[in-house]
């Protein structure tokens, strides 16, 4: 099974705000008041026309994180945490990728786990990337279920759905 996602994750009160600045944004509602706003290609587009100018540090941890998604991150941050996100696994090997922005600066992370055929380099659900940065927005789990599951980031495993 392939898992490939590229997103921002904030709460729901966010959105209004990012609305009026950029029109190729689309939102996903997630339980636990939060929502997910995926990277597609035409917003990537409209962030570099908007950031062109600034540019943002990138990480190695992520493979299409950019300077002008940074800058967004930190200026819509200021009054509520964001989140970037991305996965990519095939066949349950892979890596996700997770930091979190709150104040205009990035406040956790960059986290990265690792899985090689299935064998965990992080040890425990908690430590995985996504899940920690998850864990920080307040986001809560089950015995069940671990916090991606708890906001059903599993229902979305490719971009295309998106486009």
């Amino acid at each position: 099974m392939v898992h490939s996602l590229q997103a921002v994750i904030t709460k729901k009160e966010a959105v209004d705000e990012i609305k009026k600045r950029l029109s190729n944004i689309s939102f996903v509602e997630l339980p636990q008041n939060l929502v997910l706003i995926p990277v597609t290609d035409f917003l990537h587009d409209e962030l570099d026309e908007h950031y062109s100018s600034k540019s943002g540090a990138v990480f190695m941890e992520f493979d299409h994180l950019s300077g002008p998604i940074v800058s967004f991150l930190e200026e819509y941050s200021k009054k509520i945490p964001l989140a970037y996100i991305e996965t990519d696994y095939f066949g349950g090997a892979g890596r996700q990728s997770a930091a979190l922005w709150s104040d205009s600066k990035l406040n956790e992370g960059p986290f990265q786990s690792i899985t090689f055929k299935k064998e965990e380099l992080t040890i425990a659900s908690d430590d995985k990337a996504i899940n920690r940065v998850l864990k920080k927005m307040g986001v809560s789990n089950s015995i069940s279920k671990d916090e991606f599951e708890a906001v059903g980031l599993e229902r979305y495993r490719t971009m295309t759905v998106f486009d």
